[in-house]
Parts: structure tokens; C-alpha cells; sequence
């Protein structure tokens, strides 16, 4: 085998090697993002819950003189099941008609 063939095989090699390369890193940029946005969804998620909704009601049980929250509560945005109201929302619960009880 001449220089000039391994050369060229050498060549052929790192073109391989550069094309695959940058499919990998367009493989790991497209990863990223998806990564990204199931981060800002999940934020958003927990940002948007019923118990930072100024609609819903958390329940409470008494033990002694303390009150403590239960994993209930009721939404008194009055929105029919039917039309993607929650009849029991969990405080972790979203859904469409939230309203934030903070002002900015």
C-alpha cells in the first residue's frame, strides 16, 4: 500500500468520523432543548396549580388547637366537569381556569 492510498484512506476516515460528529452533536442540541422545555413545563406545572389558584379551597383537619392542610380542597371557579372543571382537585392539580392569587 502506497502513502498516497493510506492518504486517502486516512481522508475518507476523518470525513467519516466529522459527519458523524455533527450528527451527534445535533442529536445532543436536539436533547437540550427538549430537555429545556419539559423543565419550563414542569415549572409552569407547579407555578400554576390549584393551591396558588385564588379559586381553589384547601381543607383543613383540626388536631388539638392546630389546623393543619389535607391533600383536598374544592375550586369555586364554578366551571362545569363537563367543560374541564375538577369536581376534587389535588392542591398539585392544574387545569385551565387558573388564576393567580398573587398581584404583581
Amino acid at each position: 500500500m502506497s502513502s498516497e492510498d493510506i492518504e486517502k484512506l486516512l481522508l475518507k476516515e476523518v470525513k467519516r468520523l466529522e459527519h458523524e460528529n455533527t450528527l451527534l452533536r445535533k442529536m445532543f442540541q436536539d436533547e437540550r432543548k427538549a430537555h429545556e422545555k419539559q423543565k419550563i413545563e414542569e415549572k409552569k406545572a407547579i407555578s400554576e396549580s390549584c393551591q396558588r389558584c385564588k379559586k381553589y379551597v384547601q381543607y383543613y383537619t383540626k388536631s388539638g388547637e392546630e389546623y393543619t392542610p389535607i391533600y383536598a380542597g374544592h375550586c369555586m371557579a364554578d366551571v362545569p366537569v363537563k367543560k374541564g372543571g375538577k369536581r376534587r382537585p389535588k392542591p398539585d392539580e392544574v387545569c385551565q381556569y387558573f388564576e393567580n392569587m398573587m398581584k404583581y
